[in-house]
């Protein structure tokens, strides 16, 4: 039985950057271990946390294709030392039916509360497709997380 150890990795931007009251404050990204035996998806999780300074407000969260995928139908994660990728997606909830993206292509964006001096969190809900003849390894993938508030 050939197992792989997958993870994603996401880009967070300093703060200053990107929202003038909001700002991410941690992420967890997806840990997945995938068995090329079986024949359904495997099913991961992970999450972004904001903050925000100033009163409640309703922050959009997109997520990008990732570094190696084209469009939002299926992202790309890439052997450590092949050339060889290896299909999932990111989802807005757990039945895993509407991809995560930027409003684009298909995919829907993320809009939750944002409170003065609270944290708030969105679960990333991620699926590696099954049934892929990929060689055993490492794969990765790079997504970058952008607010909106």
């Amino acid at each position: 039985m050939k197992r792989l150890l997958i993870l994603i990795l996401f880009v967070m931007i300093p703060k200053g950057l990107y929202a003038e009251s909001c700002w991410i404050t941690s992420i967890s990204p997806l840990n997945f271990l995938y068995d090329l035996a079986l024949t359904a998806p495997t099913d991961a999780t992970g999450s972004i946390t904001i903050m925000c300074d100033s009163r409640v407000l309703k922050v959009k969260i997109s997520l990008d294709r990732g570094i190696y995928s084209m469009d939002y139908s299926a992202r790309l994660m890439k052997h450590d030392t092949l050339n060889e990728f290896l299909r999932y997606n990111l989802f807005i909830s757990a039945d895993r039916n509407t991809v995560w993206g930027d409003g684009t292509g298909g995919s829907s964006t993320v809009v939750i509360d944002g409170w003065k001096n609270k944290s708030s969190t969105a679960i990333i809900y991620g699926r590696i497709f099954p049934n892929q003849n990929v060689s055993a390894g490492n794969y990765t993938d790079r997504v970058t997380v952008t607010i909106f508030p």
